[in-house]
C-alpha cells in the first residue's frame, strides 16, 4: 500500500473544543511574549547571504497562482491543490481554458492549527502531494511562501525548514532562502512577497533587501505586493494605524524609483473581496484567502468604502466583488444555533463554569420568576465565593469580546457573561426544586451535581452560539469565532494571474462553491494525476466574476 493511500486525511481543525483552545492561547501567549524579543528573519540573514530577485523577465507572458490560508482540513485542502495541479484548468462559465501556472506563491497560512512539523506534513504536504502525484522527471513549477501568523507560533522554524531548503511539494520547488522574496516578471511586473509578522513590522535587513532590489526597478514598472495580513481592511475596520504596514517600502523605497503598486493581494479573511481604486488608475486590492481553511463571513465590519493614504493624496477604494455574498453569509450564521452539536466538546467549559454558582442554594424572595432571579442575583454577589466567580467570568467574557472599542467590549462582554450567571442560577432556583421533589434526600446530592454539569453543558454552548449569531447579523462582530465555530468547508478560492505580451495583468479569481466530502483511492494513477477521485460530487470551478485587467 503507497505512503499517500494510508496517510490520514486530517479533518477540519475543532477550534472550540477545550484542548484545542488551551493549546492555541498558549501558543498565540509563548509567541507574543518570546517571538517578538527572537526575531527568527534576523538569524536567517545572518544564516544566508542576501538573495538576487528571482528572475523571469525573459519570458512573453506567465501564468502565476495565487493561494493562501491552505491546510485545515483534507476536503477544501485537497480540491484546491488538484485545481492547481491540473495541466489544464477548464471553468463551467467561462470559455477559455486557462493552462497550469508556472509560479505558485502562497500567501500565509500555510498549516492549521499552529505550526510545526507534524501539521504541515499532514495538513499541507501529504495533500498537495497526493493532488499532484508527481514522479521523477516530474517538470516541477517555483513555489514561493510568506508566513502568516500561524506559520510563526513554532518562531517560523518548521516553515523554514518547508519553503527555504529546496524541496519539492508535490508538483512544486521551493526556492527562497528567506521568509520574503522578490519576482522580477516579464513585460516591467514585480512581485514582492512582504514578511510582515511579529508586530505587524518589517525588519531592518528585509527593508535593506528591498532597498537592493528597488535599485533595479525603473520608472514605470508596476508591482504586485503579497502581505500575509490585509491592512487596507483592518485600518478602516479597526484602526487606522494598522494600515501603515507597507507605508515606509510604498513611500520610501518603491515610489522614488518611478514604479508603482498596482496590486496589493493577501489572504487571513477566508474568502475572497476585491477593492478597486475610484482614480481610474485600476489598481486594485484583492483578499483572495479561500486555500483549505474554515469559511470566514463577508457580513463583517462595513469596509464598502476604504480610504488609502500616500504622500500625494488620498486614493478611495470602493469594494466591487465578494464571495461569498453577505446574504448567504448571513443564512449560513443562523447554523450557530446548532452550536451545541457542532461543537459538541465546548459545552465541557460551560459546565465547569455554572457548576460553583448552580450548586450554591439559593432561595428566591419573589413568587414570579425574573424578580426572583434577580433577587437570587442580588444574594450571589453577597457571597463572598458567589461574588468572586461572577467577576471572573465576567471578566473572560469581556476578554472575548470581538471589539476595538472599549464602550461596547464592556456592553457586549458584560451582557452575555450576564446570561450564563442567569442560566447557572435559573439551574439553582428553579430546576433543582422540581426535581428534588422526587428524589430522597441520599440521591440529592448527586442530582444536583448531575444537573448543574448537564444544565450547563447546554445551556452554555447554546447561549454562546445565540451570542455569536446575535453578534454577526445585527453589530457585524465576531465574524471569526461565528464562523470557525460552523467549520465550513466550502467556498473556496484562488487567483490565477497572467501577465500577457501586452503588459497587461489579467486577474482569473477562481471560486469552488462545494467540495467534496468522500473520496476513492486512485490505484492506477498516472504520474500528475490525483491519486484520490470524488466519491460524491464532483469539481466544478467557476469564476468569481470576469476577469481583472490591471
Amino acid at each position: 500500500m503507497r505512503v499517500e493511500e494510508r496517510a490520514k486525511q486530517e479533518g477540519m481543525v475543532r477550534w472550540f473544543s477545550p484542548g484545542q483552545l488551551v493549546n492555541t492561547a498558549a501558543q498565540v501567549l509563548v509567541s507574543m511574549i518570546f517571538g517578538t524579543r527572537a526575531d527568527y528573519r534576523i538569524i536567517e540573514a545572518l544564516r544566508n547571504p542576501q538573495p538576487e530577485p528571482f528572475d523571469y523577465s525573459g519570458k512573453k507572458d506567465i501564468w502565476i497562482d495565487y493561494v493562501s490560508d491552505i491546510g485545515d482540513g483534507w476536503n477544501p485542502t485537497y480540491s484546491i491543490a488538484s485545481l492547481l495541479s491540473r495541466a489544464s484548468l477548464k471553468l463551467s462559465n467561462h470559455d477559455q481554458a486557462l493552462p497550469r501556472a508556472d509560479i505558485l506563491v502562497m500567501g500565509g497560512d500555510e498549516v492549521y492549527p499552529v505550526a510545526g512539523r507534524a501539521a504541515y506534513e499532514n495538513r499541507f504536504k501529504h495533500p498537495y502531494r497526493a493532488a499532484s502525484n508527481p514522479v521523477e522527471g516530474t517538470n516541477f513549477a517555483d513555489l514561493f511562501a510568506i508566513p502568516g501568523n500561524h506559520d510563526w507560533y513554532d518562531g517560523l522554524i518548521s516553515f523554514m525548514r518547508v519553503f527555504t531548503e529546496d524541496r519539492a511539494v508535490g508538483a512544486w520547488r521551493t526556492r527562497q532562502e528567506r521568509s520574503y522574496f522578490a519576482l522580477k516578471l516579464p513585460q516591467h511586473w514585480w512581485l514582492l512577497g512582504v514578511d510582515i509578522q511579529l508586530e505587524s513590522d518589517i525588519d531592518a535587513p528585509q527593508l535593506h533587501y528591498f532597498k537592493d532590489v528597488a535599485q533595479q526597478m525603473q520608472a514605470g514598472d508596476r508591482v504586485l505586493v503579497c502581505i500575509a495580513q490585509p491592512d487596507w481592511y483592518y485600518g478602516t475596520a479597526y484602526d487606522p494605524l494598522l494600515e501603515n504596514n507597507l507605508d515606509y517600502l510604498e513611500n520610501n523605497i518603491i515610489r522614488p524609483t518611478g514604479a508603482e503598486i498596482r496590486l496589493r493581494l493577501s489572504g487571513d479573511l477566508h474568502f475572497y473581496m476585491r477593492h478597486e481604486a475610484t482614480d481610474g488608475s485600476g489598481t486594485q486590492m484583492i483578499i483572495s484567502g479561500g486555500g483549505g481553511a474554515f469559511l470566514k463571513s463577508t457580513r463583517g465590519p462595513n469596509v464598502e468604502k476604504i480610504s488609502y493614504r500616500s504622500p500625494r493624496n488620498e486614493i478611495n477604494f470602493m469594494r466591487k466583488c465578494e464571495y461569498p455574498s453577505q446574504s448567504t453569509s448571513w443564512f449560513l450564521a443562523l447554523r450557530n444555533l446548532y452550536f451545541p452539536f457542532l461543537n459538541p466538546f465546548f459545552g465541557v467549559l460551560t459546565a465547569m463554569g455554572y457548576l460553583p454558582i448552580a450548586w450554591i442554594p439559593l432561595k428566591s424572595q419573589a413568587d414570579s420568576f425574573l424578580p426572583g432571579l434577580l433577587s437570587a442575583f442580588g444574594e450571589l454577589l453577597q457571597r463572598p465565593a458567589g461574588f468572586l466567580w461572577t467577576t471572573l467570568l465576567i471578566g473572560v467574557f469581556i476578554l472575548f469580546t470581538d471589539t476595538h472599542k472599549t464602550i461596547y467590549r464592556w456592553i457586549a462582554g458584560g451582557t452575555h457573561a450576564l446570561c450564563h450567571v442567569l442560566a447557572a442560577l435559573s439551574l439553582s432556583l428553579f430546576v433543582f426544586p422540581l426535581f428534588e421533589l422526587f428524589s430522597s434526600n441520599n440521591l440529592n446530592y448527586w442530582l444536583r451535581l448531575g444537573l448543574a454539569l448537564t444544565g450547563g453543558y447546554a445551556l452554555g454552548s447554546f447561549i454562546m452560539g445565540l451570542y455569536l449569531l446575535v453578534s454577526l447579523v445585527f453589530f457585524r462582530r465576531h465574524s471569526e469565532e461565528a464562523f470557525s465555530a460552523l467549520r465550513i468547508q466550502d467556498y473556496k478560492n484562488f487567483l490565477r494571474l497572467h501577465i500577457c505580451e501586452d503588459g497587461v495583468l489579467e486577474v482569473f479569481p477562481v471560486g469552488l462553491e462545494r467540495v467534496p466530502r468522500l473520496w476513492r483511492f486512485n490505484a492506477k494513477a498516472k504520474a500528475n494525476e490525483p491519486l484520490w477521485l470524488p466519491e460524491d460530487l464532483e469539481l466544478v470551478p467557476k469564476l468569481i466574476e470576469d476577469p481583472i485587467r490591471v
